[in-house]
């Protein structure tokens, strides 16, 4: 059984963790200590995230291709990893949220996962926001 539901959604937490290491590896701003301890949090959760929908998805029962998501994720991660670091983590938490709504209804347990996760992310949303404006 596949979930293109989850498929999705790991595709997204895969690429976000990729790009966030890129980004905590690599900021260079005046605001530095902070932004670089942002990204390497939001990296981490990124992973949890993703462990934690895998084993959900295998404990359901659905075979989520690993592989291939993992090489689409770092072709992803590595096209957005250009330009403002800042509009691009916005732009994951977004495409995050939007796949994180359509893997509604596949479990009562998922549904609790998703709405946990979501919940991080629309805390990330406003912290980004916040920097930009800064």
């Amino acid at each position: 059984m596949e979930s293109p539901n989850l498929q999705a959604t790991l595709l997204v937490l895969r690429t976000g963790q990729l790009f966030y290491q890129f980004a905590h590896h690599t900021v260079a701003t005046c605001a530095f200590f902070a932004d670089h301890a942002f990204f390497g949090a939001a990296y981490t959760a990124y992973a949890e995230a993703f462990d934690q929908v895998v084993e959900r998805a295998l404990g359901l029962g659905h075979k989520p291709d690993l592989a291939d998501l993992n090489i689409a994720a770092a072709k992803m991660a590595a096209e957005i990893s250009d330009g403002n670091l800042f509009t691009h983590a916005l732009e994951l938490e977004q495409a995050l949220l939007k796949v994180l709504a359509e893997a509604q209804g596949i479990s009562t347990g998922t549904d609790n996962l998703t709405a946990g996760i979501a919940d991080a992310v629309e805390a990330r949303i406003y912290q980004l926001r916040q920097r930009q404006v800064g």
